[in-house]
């Protein structure tokens, strides 16, 4: 693997940004910079997908991705959400798809049940996720529970029966976290297409949740409203492209946010990854935080590390952007609500004490008083 090493990175916020942001626009975000995805073949020369849930093959490097599923209950809250991904790309035959999912250790949650020849569970009600495709007026739905049950549907009838491939596995980690990550392979024909599909359609991938600490439904749509196809879905299309993958994050809400993330180019292209604040409403025009060009080699993969200020008045998501010799071939929002919660407070049993961490970055003197008036 070759790492980028030339590039123009342009990081903060400055006064020529502030000004540009001023700028009303006056539509919702999610129509002047509608989510899009570009999903990209699978290279010549690589070894095949092996059906054993596990994300090893070199094929995922050039996946395409979006930075993160948004909270449906609660969007402000969507950098709370545990750590997940997904990946995808395609061949001449099939539509490739993986979900990754990071339980917290000693979290409990709702497995959900298993399928059998004689039974097809619903995944709604216990962890798990639903990708969903508009091919030719139809709505396909391919889902999966954290058992191992899966379903199909057409049109949300789920008596239909298209044929597709899954795997999953899950792996406990040093620090009792499970990682659960699954393969799927849909056939274009599964698809009622005769091959890859031309122009642009919309889909959406949906995960719900059932976590102590988080529970309802995610996906990619920003508004919130998830399985009901609308504007905000994304609009996916197919070809060759470079991919995006977020690796590491934080919440937004915190003011501060730090992020980890790779662009892998399957041809030579000249990749510039853009994060921007944005406003829900489209009071404002995006206001750029962070830019980084490239010029990348056929196989190579550049990694970025982003630390950017979210607590700039006014905004409320995070705008990502990839976009490939002029074309944008990745572009999510990201809504966050900032925090007011200053400090945390645990109590150490057997000890008589509490325990006080800043949330935020505070300057001054502060005086806590218990009960007692001390």
């Amino acid at each position: 693997m070759k790492i980028a090493k030339r590039g123009i990175a342009v990081a903060g916020v400055c006064a020529a940004m502030a000004s540009f942001a001023a700028e009303p626009k006056g539509e919702p975000a999610f129509f002047s910079s509608p989510a899009r995805l570009t999903v990209a073949r699978l290279p010549e020369g690589l070894a095949p997908i092996v059906a054993d849930g596990k994300l090893t093959e070199k094929a995922w490097d050039f996946a395409a991705s979006m930075p993160q599923l948004v909270c449906g209950n609660f969007r402000g809250k969507s950098g709370e959400i545990p750590p997940h991904g997904f990946r995808m790309f395609y061949d001449r035959d099939n539509l490739y798809l993986a979900v990754t999912t990071v339980f917290p250790g000693r979290k409990p949650y709702i497995d959900g049940q298993a399928r059998t020849p004689a039974f097809e569970p619903e995944v709604w009600g216990s962890e798990s996720w639903e990708s969903y495709f508009r091919f030719n007026g139809h709505l396909y739905r391919f889902a999966a529970n954290a058992a191992g049950g899966t379903l199909e549907s057409r049109d949300f009838i789920n008596t239909w029966n298209g044929s597709w491939k899954y795997e999953s596995a899950k792996e406990m980690k040093i620090d009792d976290s499970v990682h659960w990550n699954t393969k799927s392979a849909i056939p274009w024909k599964t698809l009622e297409l005769d091959g890859v599909p031309a122009g642009t359609n919309v889909f959406n991938l949906c995960h719900s949740w059932t976590l102590a600490t988080i529970g309802g439904f995610s996906s990619f749509d920003c508004t919130g409203r998830g399985y009901s196809v609308n504007p905000a879905w994304p609009e996916i299309s197919f070809g060759p492209c470079a991919a995006f993958l977020l690796t590491k994050r934080t919440d937004p809400a915190t003011g501060d946010y730090h992020q980890e993330s790779a662009i892998t180019a399957a041809t030579r292209a000249r990749t510039v990854y853009r994060l921007s604040l944005a406003r829900m409403d489209g009071t404002f025009a995006p206001m750029p935080v962070y830019v980084r060009e490239r010029v990348l080699a056929a196989g190579e993969t550049a990694n970025d590390l982003v630390q950017v200020k979210t607590d700039v008045p006014g905004y409320d998501a995070l705008l990502h952007e990839l976009i490939e010799n002029g074309t944008v071939v990745m572009r999510e929002i990201v809504p966050y609500r900032l925090s007011q919660e200053l400090f945390t407070m645990t109590q150490l049993f057997l000890h008589e004490q509490i325990r006080v961490m800043p949330k935020k970055p505070l300057s001054g003197t502060f005086r806590l008083i218990g009960p007692d008036g001390a």
